[in-house]
Formats: structure tokens, sequence, C-alpha cells
């Protein structure tokens, strides 16, 4: 049986719901299709990125938006023992589980009240998640609450959508309240083989 071909579809989403069905039919296939068909590089750039910038193995992480856990499989492989993940999409969630490579994994909706305690982490880190009609830049407020003051958060963005989808805008919204200073936004080269950009985002979180 042939695997299906989703990818065209994922910058249609119009809400959750969408995003539940894509995913869901999506989940058992996406791995194969996004590395091997695409060159889906973000995942393993962004655990690189982590292990240069924290460094310290034992730090609590979460995954936001960990889909079928490919950043926490090269956490892993990194020594990052203590990962947790979160997703809306409980066919990524049992992919993610498969790996065997997260302490816990979390069923929850970046636009909602995620079911994590405040200040819970050390570091949060995101690929993929932020990116074209998918959670948009108020996921961001639910990262910044689930990291404990002094802690950071590592966003890999979609290039193209942290210009065009208010990413910014966001950002500054964030400093002015006094939740996060920016540390790093730099370009880190192509992520998927169609040319597609990665934006890193470094935030020291405050409160």
């Amino acid at each position: 049986m042939s695997r299906k071909q989703l990818y065209g579809k994922a910058y249609d989403l119009e809400g959750p719901d969408d995003a539940r069905e894509l995913y869901g039919a999506w989940a058992a296939d996406y791995d194969v299709e996004m590395v091997e068909d695409h060159g889906y590089r973000a995942p393993e750039m962004l655990a690189s990125l982590v292990d240069e910038r924290i460094g310290d193995k034992t730090s609590w992480i979460v995954d936001v938006g960990c889909g079928t856990g490919l950043v926490g499989y090269h956490l892993g492989r990194r020594g990052f023992r203590h990962v947790d993940g979160v997703d809306l999409v409980q066919e990524m969630l049992d992919q993610a589980a498969a790996k065997d490579c997260y302490t816990r994994l979390v069923r929850g909706n970046l636009l909602e009240r995620i079911p994590i305690n405040e200040n819970r982490y050390d570091v949060a880190v995101s690929a993929g998640t932020f990116t074209h009609r998918h959670v948009g830049p108020d996921g961001l407020d639910e990262v910044v609450r689930v990291v404990r003051p002094g802690g950071k958060a590592l966003i890999l963005c979609n290039g193209e959508a942290y210009a065009a989808d208010g990413y910014e805008a966001k950002i500054e919204d964030l400093k002015r309240l006094g939740l996060v200073d920016v540390t790093e936004s730099s370009d880190v080269g192509t992520i998927l083989d169609n040319g597609i950009r990665g934006q890193l985002l470094v935030l020291d979180i405050h409160i």
C-alpha cells in the first residue's frame, strides 16, 4: 500500500479540528514522508541547537507540538533524558510514545490552557508547530507559562511564517509585558528541501 502524501495539505488548516483530522490520518506516514521525501531537517537542527545553547543534560524540557517525536528522538541521542511532549493529536502522540524518548506525553491545545502547571520546565523547545495556518503566535503564551523564571525557550519557526504571520509583534508584546527577552533571532538555513528556511528564537523567560 502506498503511503499517504499529505504535506501539501498542511498549510490549508482552518483550526484545531482540521489539524486533528489531517495529522491523525498522517501520523503513521509522517516521519518517512517528511524526512525521507521532503528532507525535513528542523527536528535534528533544533536538537543540535539545544545541545549547543543549553548543554545541561539534566534539564527538564518540554517539546511543544512534539508530533511524532522527532525532536525528542534527536534530544535523546544527545543525552537529554528528561523530555516531555505536548501535542494536539493523539495519533501523533502514539507515534511519539513508540520512540520511547519521552518521560511523559500530554494531549493539549496551545490556544487553550494545556494540562501542565506553571513554571514546570527549565526549557521549552518546538520545531514545526509555529508555521503557516497552525497554532500561530498566540501559542507562545502557553510556552512562556510552563517555563520557570530564568528558563529558556528555543523555537524553530517557519521563516516565512515568522515574517508574515505576526511573530515579531507578538514577541514585542511579550517583551513589553516583561515576560521575555530575546537573546537570539537568527536564520538557520533551509529546514526543508523545497527551500523553506527556519527562524530560531531563543527567549529568556522572566515570569
